[in-house]
């Protein structure tokens, strides 16, 4: 099955994917041979459609059930996403499975510990940030700010050409007075986050590692998203990365059209390893 590890696999060059369930006799044979299969989903627009207000997108109940019944099934199973592991844990509300939170800044069950991939000065750094933030955008038309354990969120989908502007030299002039900071663009959204947070892949990874088992070479690392932020992943691993949304120019392999069609994926992969 080859390296599962996304901060060590090479780099695949941008393409345009095949569809999952049109190249489905491909797929089968990988995802029933494999002694694991390690499943990661982002969560907006993937596992959940994207809504005009963040704050209402929701696991529907049918989503739900197939992921409880595959992490029955024993497969490693993580939810890695841009929201704050609390949001996570609220609205998905599953015992057995990761969820990184923030980019993967931040780690945890739905019980338990977290587990911090930024030091605490970063942490301390990301909440002066966000704070410079909110009182330089307070009251920006269309203009929304997130706050997350290791990151912060803002949002513009509402915003005029011109807000958006203003809020962009705002977030610019605040990242040039908070050193060590990287920006993200995603869809109508900038996330910041401390620089040496990798991305999705580095908690990936971290996961990856605290179960690895012997015979790791029959893992097989499965990988679904639909925004920008999850190219890094699709570039940097080896397993079968998909693509969440209109087909375009991507590092994954394959490709699903809708969060309707990513269920329709893990009731297969659950038939799969039945």
């Amino acid at each position: 099955m080859g390296r599962v590890d996304p901060e060590k696999a090479g780099a695949t060059e941008l393409s345009r994917p095949r569809h999952l369930l049109a190249a489905w006799d491909e797929v089968l044979p990988r995802l029933r041979r494999a002694r694991r299969v390690c499943l990661f989903v982002d969560f907006d627009g993937t596992l959940a459609p994207i809504q005009p207000d963040p704050g209402s997108v929701r696991l529907a109940p049918p989503t739900r059930s197939v992921l409880n019944r595959l992490a029955r099934k024993k497969i490693l199973l993580g939810i890695v996403s841009g929201r704050s592991l609390a949001y996570l844990r609220r609205w998905v509300r599953l015992r057995d499975i990761w969820y990184a939170g923030s980019h993967g800044g931040i780690l945890g069950k739905q019980a338990g510990p977290r587990h911090f991939l930024v030091r605490p000065a970063e942490r301390a750094a990301i909440g002066r940030l966000g704070r410079r933030l909110a009182s330089r955008l307070a009251g920006m038309p269309g203009i929304g700010i997130h706050r997350k354990e290791t990151s912060v969120a803002v949002h513009y989908r509402f915003a005029s050409a011109r807000q958006r502007r203003a809020a962009r030299k705002a977030l610019e002039t605040v990242l040039q007075q908070c050193p060590g900071m990287q920006l993200l663009p995603g869809k109508k959204v900038w996330e910041i986050l401390p620089g040496t947070v990798a991305g999705k892949g580095r908690a990936i990874g971290w996961i990856l590692r605290r179960h690895r088992q012997a015979k790791d070479n029959r893992r097989l690392l499965v990988f679904l998203g639909d925004d920008a932020t999850d190219e890094q992943v699709f570039r940097t691993m080896q397993g079968i990365s998909i693509a969440v949304g209109k087909r375009r120019q991507t590092a994954a392999r394959y490709y699903l059209r809708s969060p309707a069609e990513v269920r329709a994926f893990l009731e297969r992969l659950h038939e799969a390893r039945s």
